[in-house]
């Protein structure tokens, strides 16, 4: 596998992909960083990502129902989960590495896979929180941070990540190893604010598949047509816009001078290979970014 694997999965036919979906498993500890052909020339861009979770070595196998959390560890930055945009360069690096030249976007360090329609259940989130963490950076300084709370019934405004990943013996409801229903969907937007100036700051909003609360028992955030298709329909306005406090006007300069856009889609897997860690795998089925502006 090294630092990940392509793998068929077999779906429920659709007229662009017919019965096969090729999707990216990220090995522990290894990232996922694709250059946008634009590069940084931006003011606006969207990005949006298919999204499931396996266990192990395996292709196509989920988790049993657990009430106790997957937990990555957390405590320094390779042991979190990041997802968003950061800056390209040869030698590729983590957010917080003191040669990272910038990133801005999602982290947290566990996911609770269980059988259950609880809103804290099946999300990405920080291990003994209701949230995870939106955050913008340039080498070892946070520039500025906000939680991402997860939705509940009652504020369904927010953004946690949703994660399809339990064993269809172990659901009633969606599961990773099923043809149809066996992935989730998330987006970022990004919009500069006072770009190239020294006051240039990067606002940030989540998006979800559907409205209402996400779960894995909700038809409207769980998905069976991974396609470009689909992906072009939500990103270009069917998802749901969340409100995320605190990610608006997220500073992206040294007080001084703007730092230089990020320029990459990144995707970094902080979950260890070790049995008390699960070897949770990402499964991105497909993403794509579109400048807006």
């Amino acid at each position: 596998m090294a630092g990940g694997t392509i793998y068929k999965k077999q779906i429920i036919f659709n007229n662009e992909q017919g019965t096969g979906d090729n999707n990216l498993i990220i090995a522990p500890k290894n990232a996922y960083q694709v250059p946008f052909t634009f590069k940084d020339d931006w003011n606006e861009i969207s990005i949006g990502v298919f999204l499931s979770f396996v266990s192990g070595d395996t292709l196509n196998s989920g988790f049993n129902s657990s009430n106790i959390a997957k937990d990555s560890g957390g405590s320094t930055n390779d042991t979190f989960t990041w997802i968003g945009v950061t800056k390209n360069a040869q030698t590729k690096t983590l957010p917080l590495d003191a040669a990272n030249q910038g990133f801005v976007g999602y982290s947290a360090n566990s996911i609770s896979f269980e059988d259950s329609t609880n809103y804290l259940k099946n999300k990405l989130l920080n291990l003994g929180t209701i949230s995870a963490s939106g955050s913008c950076s340039y080498g070892e300084n946070v520039l500025g941070s906000a939680q991402i709370k997860a939705t509940s019934a009652t504020n369904i405004d927010t953004g946690g990540i949703l994660c399809v990943g339990l064993k269809d013996d172990a659901t009633t409801y969606a599961n990773t190893e099923g043809s149809g229903d066996f992935c989730s969907y998330f987006g970022i937007k990004y919009t500069v604010v006072d770009k190239g100036l020294s006051t240039q700051k990067i606002s940030m909003q989540m998006s979800q598949g559907g409205g209402g609360q996400p779960g894995i028992d909700q038809p409207s955030h769980v998905f069976s047509d991974p396609s470009s298709a689909e992906l072009k329909d939500l990103i270009d306005g069917s998802a749901t816009p969340n409100n995320n406090d605190g990610l608006d006007n997220l500073p992206f300069n040294d007080g001084s001078s703007a730092y230089d856009l990020p320029d990459s889609f990144f995707f970094y897997n902080g979950f260890s290979s070790a049995p008390e860690f699960q070897n949770v795998r990402p499964r991105i089925h497909a993403w794509a970014v579109k400048k807006i502006s």
